[in-house]
C-alpha cells in the first residue's frame, strides 16, 4: 500500500495518520508512505531482495486524493526506470475500483 504526494512532509501527515489509526490491520512497516523519491527508493529495495511483485492499494479514500496519487506514477517511473503503465478500470458494483499495474527494467511488478 502507497500514498505519496509532492512533498514528503504531506505524504507522511495523511499517510501517518491513516497508519497510525491500524489501516486495515496492516503492520505499518508493511506501508510505502513519502514522495516520489522515497517510493522509488523503497520499492526498488523490494527488488534488490528479490520481489518480483507488489500490490499498490491507495491509503486514503478521498477519490481527489487517491487519483493524485496514481497521476505521480509518472514520478515514480521516471526515477524506476519502469517500462510499463497498465490502468485497469473495475466496476465493483456500488464504487469503481481502480488499479495500476506497472513493470520496471528490474524485473519488479507493481500492481
Amino acid at each position: 500500500m502507497f500514498m505519496w504526494a509532492k512533498a514528503r512532509p504531506e505524504a507522511e501527515a495523511t499517510g501517518g495518520a491513516v497508519i497510525k489509526a491500524g489501516y486495515r490491520g496492516f503492520a505499518p512497516d508493511a506501508t510505502v508512505v513519502g514522495d516520489a523519491a522515497s517510493v522509488a527508493a523503497a520499492f526498488q529495495e523490494y527488488a534488490d531482495m528479490g520481489y518480483t511483485d507488489i500490490i499498490i492499494r491507495n491509503l486514503v479514500s478521498e477519490q481527489e486524493r487517491a487519483l493524485a496519487c496514481i497521476a505521480r506514477l509518472t514520478e515514480v517511473k521516471a526515477l524506476m526506470k519502469i517500462t510499463n503503465i497498465e490502468t485497469l478500470l473495475v466496476d465493483a458494483g456500488w464504487r469503481p475500483w481502480i488499479f495500476v499495474k506497472m513493470e520496471t527494467d528490474a524485473g519488479i511488478r507493481l500492481g
